[in-house]
């Protein structure tokens, strides 16, 4: 009888070391989104104002007021968020592991004096959506915010 009831606890305490392992996996994983959403939000805010500037650190292009609303600008990253590739829109490479991927809202009419919006995607696996100019749709784990950057 002893060894009955010893089992059941065992088993439970082995399912429950299971899913916490799991979940600090993905604590870990939420946690590293976070600061490459971070990075990115910071690249974008100093960015210089000006119809050709792109961010210094991922070469995001940042569009003029005026210009309507602008597809994705991808770029895959590794775990220290070091872009994987020299160019935006360039294709995974085998050490990617997030996918950052940026949509610009500026001002609707040129010249206009109001925030450019920008929404931020972090996913995970970067290799599962691996076409850059689509948004993407295959991956496990997603970070999103949105930020107001200043361009007057």
């Amino acid at each position: 009888m002893a060894l009955a009831i010893l089992s059941f606890i065992l088993v439970t305490l082995l399912a429950l070391l299971s899913e916490g392992v799991e979940s600090y996996r993905d604590a870990g994983a939420q946690s590293t989104m976070v600061n490459l959403a971070t990075m990115v939000v910071h690249d974008l805010q100093t960015t210089p104002s000006g119809n050709s500037a792109s961010s210094p650190e991922y070469g995001f292009s940042i569009p003029a007021a005026g210009t309507g609303a602008s597809g994705p600008e991808t770029v895959y990253v590794d775990v220290n968020g070091t872009a994987t590739a020299t160019t935006i829109g360039a294709a995974p490479t085998s050490n990617s592991i997030y996918r950052i991927t940026v949509y610009f809202i500026p001002p609707t009419t040129a010249g206009q004096k109001t925030a450019t919006l920008a929404r931020i995607m972090i996913t995970f696996p970067a290799q599962a959506d691996s076409v850059p100019s689509s948004s993407p749709t295959l991956y496990t784990d997603i970070f999103q915010t949105m930020v107001s950057l200043n361009r007057n």
